[in-house]
């Protein structure tokens, strides 16, 4: 019998997974393990770490695709996972993202397409619609707060720029940038991200808010207006 397959409660204490982080820290953890201490069980036939593995190996190992992953989509999409787990799997995910958010409001001066990228690819990057997001940045160019203003595209939802600006005047921003995704994996704007883009650069500088950039994110790729010279 593969040992994969021997029930956890028959493992060496030294190998199921709560002890081993207890004996050695997270850090010598491997994901598999860390999602079956989230999971606590598995199902008939299959051990937690054999559901844990089944369920990265669906999303080629990738934490943020596995952490776009709503409930109801888990909950459909594996076998063994009920609603407790799902929800579970849900929120540390959610919170991972967000202490690797505040860590990077602290530290980082977005003053490149890639330090931008960086910051709304755990937003909006392999999403399944199109989200608009908007960073506000004080003089020295540090985010203030990074949020959403749309769901559902461009072409079918309408960006309110002046409720955008409005939040900007809030916060006492001296610059934006604005950030939203193609799911369908081509990175070069669409007529649409044009207009929106020459029309709320043309509000910014009237109020003297800086547009720095407007990237478009894709499957781990990014295409930045400021880098091809379109602001």
């Amino acid at each position: 019998m593969n040992a994969k397959s021997i029930p956890l409660s028959q493992w060496s204490q030294s190998d199921q997974p709560r002890e081993k982080l207890m004996q050695l820290g997270a850090e010598h953890l491997s994901n598999a393990e860390l999602l079956a201490i989230l999971l606590r069980t598995g199902r008939t036939g299959e051990n937690v770490i054999e559901l844990s593995q089944r369920i990265l190996s669906s999303v080629n190992n990738d934490l943020s695709l596995l952490g776009n992953l709503s409930v109801e989509q888990i909950l459909r999409d594996f076998k063994g996972v009920g609603p407790a787990k799902a929800v579970t799997m849900v929120a540390a995910l959610e919170l991972g993202r967000r202490r690797k958010e505040e860590a990077r409001k602290e530290k980082v001066c977005l003053n490149s397409s890639k330090a931008l990228f960086d910051t709304f690819a755990p937003f909006i990057d392999y999403l399944d619609h199109e989200e608009m997001w908007v960073t506000f940045l004080n003089k020295g160019l540090f985010p203030i707060e990074t949020r959403r203003l749309t769901s559902g595209g461009l072409s079918g939802t309408v960006l309110d720029i002046k409720q955008t600006l409005r939040l900007a005047l809030e916060r006492s921003a001296a610059a934006i940038a604005l950030a939203h995704n193609h799911p369908s994996g081509n990175l070069m704007p669409s007529n649409d991200d044009i207009l929106i883009t020459e029309k709320i650069k043309k509000a910014c500088d009237t109020l003297e808010i800086k547009l720095i950039d407007h990237i478009i994110v894709s499957k781990g790729r990014y295409y930045s207006f400021f880098d091809e010279g379109r602001l």
